[in-house]
């Protein structure tokens, strides 16, 4: 399982160091792909485990065309991702086409999301955690997950 929040900068050849906890949890190949499609302000960069990829994966292949936005979403995110192996020093490449699909340049943050990682530009980052929740329609939307 993922958790936490950790600060990187990215090198000349855009890659990262991320944690050897979340390394570890990666094994020696994962899938980086598009996170968020839906809004510019948002986008990340997500990583997943092989495992979990293919169970993703499978569900996003299985959309019918004829569902245009759900079809259009799947080949978005299908079409982004890409098999990674971190470097012997640790350093996993993020595409350049991921950055910029994230603006990602030189400062990020890597989450832990429970069975993937996202990657954020620092800043998007910031500014998204600088909303504040409105109480109560956090208690509504999360009372319809048993939370």
């Amino acid at each position: 399982m993922f958790t936490g929040e950790y600060s990187h900068s990215v090198d000349a050849k855009g890659r990262i160091v991320l944690p050897a906890k979340f390394r570890e949890e990666l094994g020696e190949s994962f899938y980086i792909t598009k996170g968020n499609v839906t809004g510019k302000e948002n986008r990340m960069v997500r990583v997943y485990p092989v495992d979990s990829w293919t169970e993703y994966a499978q569900k996003l292949a299985a959309i019918p065309e004829s569902d245009r936005i759900a079809s259009k979403y799947a080949r978005s995110i299908l079409s982004g991702a890409v098999l990674c192996e971190p470097d012997k020093n640790g350093r996993i490449p993020i595409p350049e086409n991921l950055r910029k699909f994230a603006s990602i340049e030189k400062e990020v943050v890597s989450i832990g999301q429970f069975n993937k990682i996202e990657i954020w530009d620092k800043t998007k980052w910031d500014t998204y955690n600088d909303d504040d929740f409105d109480e109560a329609e956090l208690n509504e939307s999360l009372a319809k997950y048993g939370l």
